[in-house]
């Protein structure tokens, strides 16, 4: 389906990678962590990233790419993007980490990366479950905020993508999700331990 999206004009489409994770126990040399934040991707569990068609030429809006699985979904608005992520990272939470992560927080996270904490569906999600959401620039997290939840948000400038007969290319690469890319980042985390939740 990618190949729907062929086209060089940076108004064509927009590509945001969201990398979500977890910061399971204390700051860590092991994670590469600062002397007073977590360093996020470092932390980072599960990849995806998300083609948006700007032109409205598609019979969807975005299309999600799940990395560790090799899949792809069309989906219509921002709202089923976060609910397929939040569906597809907290089927292998438990395996992970010893306990379920509910598929609210990590919609919660993600459609807080994509809009703004505060999203109507947001406070529907936190009503149900607690908890509170915040957002930094960069990919710090404050020291404090031990066993949280996060979706860390970059996206890729303008202009620099193009994708031809299937491929995602950055500035003439092949795209690597791994890849240090120019990307505006930005970090949204759980204050608290989301295994407390559900």
């Amino acid at each position: 389906m990618i190949e729907d999206f062929n086209g060089n004009n940076e108004d064509d489409f927009k590509v945001t990678n969201l990398k979500l994770g977890y910061t399971q126990g204390e700051l860590s040399e092991d994670f590469e962590d600062f002397e007073d934040a977590f360093n996020a991707p470092k932390h980072v569990y599960w990849k995806f990233t998300v083609l948006q068609d700007n032109n409205g030429e598609l019979d969807y809006t975005y299309l999600l790419i799940d990395w560790k699985n090799s899949k792809e979904y069309s989906l219509n608005v921002d709202e089923e993007v976060a609910q397929k992520i939040g569906e597809i990272c907290s089927a292998t939470s438990e395996e992970m980490f010893g306990s379920v992560i509910v598929p609210e927080a990590f919609e919660a996270v993600v459609i807080s990366a994509l809009d703004d904490p505060g999203y109507e569906c947001v406070d529907d999600i936190l009503e149900n479950i607690g908890g509170s959401i915040e957002e930094d620039d960069g990919a710090q997290i404050p020291e404090g905020n031990v066993n949280s939840l996060f979706c860390l948000h970059q996206e890729i400038e303008e202009g620099t993508v193009t994708i031809s007969n299937g491929s995602m290319l950055i500035n003439e690469q092949l795209f690597d999700i791994n890849g240090d890319y120019d990307a505006a980042s930005k970090v949204v985390y759980f204050t608290g331990d989301v295994m407390n939740y559900g």
